[in-house]
């Protein structure tokens, strides 16, 4: 009788658990998710200018702020830090791309999601016009991805003030775009990203990888490996499977893209910016039947998506359509362009 009793309790104080747990404010809004509700937002970031742009060769952060206006016209500004990131593009652009750290603190005590890692792609050239231009087609091709996979890192358009909190540079007005902090990915979608650099090709779920192949192939993009160490993409696991997965980023140095400061890639001779080569993993490329099934089944969403995306002129647009229905023309044959 005394071991039923203490079984009852303890199923009581269980479900108990439970119960308050199901209770619980659950915060559903990221930094991220908040600026999603517009399509196109405006951010202010502050801090010292001369320090993030002449000594961007460091991996230390440095105060600033970040201030956005809500759906409801509401001004929020949150203390954060920002330091350069990137290895190539802060060699090469004008201003290097950033990354911004919130406060999980200050995050939580209002109620906002644990995530607070952000990369923003920035405009790299002082050139406006260029630089808008690289930006928006980079953001597109995130956008094509997602078009494509769930498995994808959501990003978000932004126009961008920036200030110097010292007073010494004059204000610049660029745009760029912040992707999805990792942390949040893996949440949304169930997955777990590896954190070692080195993976032998056995551990992938091949036609997966073979499928961002495909997509890195389509855009014109060689700037990217999977094995032995990870370059310009994430090894993950879907909760329950064995193999790893890909998640692509960083597209600046694709064809779509045509950055004017691309490394060409002699050693795989590559011969101009749109050149495609295939890097996926096959022996015949029939391996790739389904895969190219895939890619045809989203061929009309994909590239009314590209006409539609009125964020980039009209030219640009059909541009980068022609260069994408070339993708499906040597699909439809069957044959992509090996190494």
């Amino acid at each position: 009788m005394k071991q039923f009793l203490l079984l009852t309790l303890g199923l009581f104080l269980y479900n108990f658990t439970l119960v308050a747990q199901d209770t619980l404010p659950t915060p559903t809004k990221s930094i991220f998710s908040t600026l999603q509700d517009q399509e196109i937002i405006n951010v202010t970031i502050e801090t010292n200018l001369d320090s993030l742009i002449n000594y961007r060769n460091r991996e230390t952060y440095q105060r600033a702020t970040f201030t956005y206006e809500n759906r409801n016209g509401e001004l929020i500004t949150r203390k954060m830090k920002v330091k350069p990131r990137g290895k190539y593009r802060r060699k090469v652009c004008d201003f290097p791309t950033i990354k911004l750290n919130f406060s999980k603190k200050e995050l939580k005590a209002d109620g906002m999601a644990k995530y607070d890692d952000y990369k923003v792609v920035t405009h790299c050239l002082n050139d406006k016009k260029e630089s808008k231009e690289n930006v928006l087609r980079e953001y597109l091709v995130y956008k094509m991805y997602n078009v494509l996979s769930p498995k994808s890192y959501q990003v978000q358009y932004v126009n961008i003030t920036y200030i110097d909190s010292e007073g010494k540079m004059n204000r610049l007005k660029r745009t760029g775009f912040l992707i999805e902090d990792t942390g949040e990915l893996e949440d949304r979608i169930g997955v777990e990203v590896h954190p070692e650099p080195k993976l032998p090709i056995d551990s992938f779920d091949i036609e997966q990888y073979n499928f961002v192949a495909l997509f890195q192939y389509m855009i014109g993009n060689v700037d990217w490996r999977a094995t032995p160490f990870v370059k310009n993409a994430k090894a993950m696991k879907v909760h329950g499977e064995d193999k790893y997965q890909l998640i692509p980023y960083d597209f600046d140095f694709s064809g779509v893209v045509g950055v004017s400061y691309m490394r060409i890639a002699e050693h795989l001779n590559q011969k101009n910016s749109r050149q495609r080569i295939f890097l996926g993993h096959i022996i015949r490329q029939r391996e790739l039947k389904n895969n190219f099934e895939r890619y045809e089944t989203k061929k009309i969403e994909l590239l009314d998506y590209i006409s539609n995306f009125d964020l980039l002129p009209k030219p640009s647009r059909k541009s980068i359509r022609k260069y994408i229905e070339s993708f499906y023309d040597d699909i439809a044959d069957g044959v992509v362009s090996m190494m």
